[in-house]
């Protein structure tokens, strides 16, 4: 069991944006609604819908979108940077 387990429950109104920084190795996962996501320098166009995960694969900023009102879980462990994590409306 890793008791250094970090998470933060983010509730964001659609259009609402989130700014990750550096926090590669992260999961995010949904818990309502759909989201968009993308990591600085990658092509991909993520979408994540309810109940799915994607884990952030690289360091540099990430950008996550709320299509409608969405529930979005971070988790990540302790002794990662946690960057910004601040929800923009």
């Amino acid at each position: 069991m890793d008791s250094n387990l970090q998470y933060a429950v983010t509730r964001l109104k659609r259009g609402a944006l989130q700014r990750l920084n550096d926090v590669e190795g992260r999961a995010v996962t949904v818990l309502s609604g759909m989201v968009w996501i993308t990591q600085d320098g990658d092509p991909r166009d993520v979408f994540v819908s309810p109940g799915q995960t994607f884990r952030i694969d690289r360091p540099g900023l990430v950008l996550v979108e709320a299509i409608n009102d969405a529930s979005v879980l971070t988790l990540g462990s302790q002794t990662e940077r946690t960057g910004d994590e601040r929800a923009l409306a």
